[in-house]
């Protein structure tokens, strides 16, 4: 067996990453000669970790198949050692395929923390639109180079060479394509700082409401994509534009523009432009069985007062007719937060009335990103 470190200083990983990461996490990659535990084997480990203010890249490659054991046996007491293990699809394969290989990984994995970030990018589909998931899509969306040109796959046939040639040359192609792995799960980790906009860490900086004849780059993707509002394109509309300060720098930029909103993140702010609605919305109260619903006028009034109303004139609210009627300015989100203001009982929908104090449109911008999957 061939064991390779290599160590790099902390500061090379982004801000969000080395606040996020610790001591305890562990990530790793393995490279096998198949898809199948039950016939193929495990040929490489590669596995990393912080130390003090340096990466840690451990790779362990095994020589030829019975080589094997010894890979597992160097890597079982870094594993051990670590509490949280980062991974890319290793829910699905990684893991599986050591404990399938190994039975003695079982415990030992059933006991971590695990983050998988193939999962966490497949999450994020409506926000990052990307062509594909698989690991260097993602690493060149998030701007990353790497010297690695090979795929898992196409290294099989290269290893089964490997065994019988040992080719010095081949045996670096195998190891970079591993080590450049286990190092680019460190530039997917920022996809995480995305996920802070759906926890409410960010400020708002400003708020502005304009028609269209004087639109921000945000509100300009509105205009140019008419589905937003389902008006013609030189049609104009009126738009709340938020500007945002992220709580840490985004990894790359974004631009979403869907029949919601209108979205531009980079670096440590942002925008979101949301079209205005103007339409009669509905309040529904809390406790029906307290109100009264007065069909003549359409809306519900509290026992205290209807009960001087003729009794022929109203009747007992029931949780579908508990409301009062309202006609304002509002946006619009599919679902989030259940809210009592809906434009019917069932209506899935979270609206927000303008004006709007600040805490209430930090509110509805947290059920935004929530609703693009942070």
């Amino acid at each position: 067996m061939i064991h390779r470190q290599q160590t790099f200083p902390l500061y090379e990983i982004g801000a969000f990453q080395r606040d996020y990461l610790t001591e305890d996490m562990l990530l790793f990659d393995i490279e096998t000669t198949g898809l199948s535990p039950r016939v193929d084997s495990v040929y490489l480990i590669g596995c990393s970790y912080i130390n003090g203010n340096d990466i840690v890249i451990d790779l362990f490659f095994g020589e030829n198949p019975e080589d094997e054991a010894a890979v597992f046996e160097a890597f079982m007491p870094i594993l051990r050692s670590h509490s949280a293990i980062i991974t890319f699809n290793g829910t699905t394969f990684d893991i599986p395929f050591l404990k399938k290989r190994c039975p003695a990984f079982c415990p030992v994995f059933d006991k971590k923390v695990s983050v998988d970030l193939y999962r966490m990018a497949r999450g994020m589909k409506s926000l990052l639109q990307l062509d594909s998931y698989k690991q260097k899509s993602i690493e060149k969306f998030l701007g990353s180079c790497r010297e690695d040109k090979y795929s898992g796959g196409e290294l099989i046939g290269m290893y089964l060479e490997y065994i019988m040639h040992q080719d010095p040359g081949a045996l670096e192609i195998l190891l970079l394509h591993n080590f450049d792995d286990v190092k680019g799960m460190y530039d997917l980790v920022g996809l995480l700082a995305y996920r802070q906009l759906a926890e409410g860490h960010f400020r708002i900086t400003g708020i502005s409401i304009k028609n269209t004849n004087e639109c921000s780059a945000a509100e300009d993707l509105i205009k140019k994509n008419p589905q937003i509002t389902g008006t013609a394109y030189n049609e104009s509309f009126t738009s709340l534009t938020v500007t945002l300060e992220t709580a840490c720098p985004l990894p790359a930029s974004v631009n979403l523009v869907n029949n919601i909103a209108a979205l531009h993140l980079s670096g440590n702010g942002g925008r979101v432009s949301f079209p205005i609605h103007h339409g009669e919305l509905k309040h529904f109260f809390q406790n029906f069985e307290n109100y009264y619903y007065l069909p003549d006028e359409d809306y519900a009034v509290h026992k205290s007062v209807g009960e001087f109303v003729d009794p022929s004139h109203r009747r007992k609210a029931t949780a579908k007719t508990c409301y009062v009627k309202k006609e304002c300015d509002y946006l619009a989100l599919p679902g989030g937060t259940p809210s009592f203001l809906r434009k019917d009982y069932n209506d899935k929908q979270r609206f927000l009335p303008l004006p709007a104090k600040a805490a209430e449109i930090q509110s509805f911008l947290v059920n935004y990103f929530q609703t693009n999957n942070l």
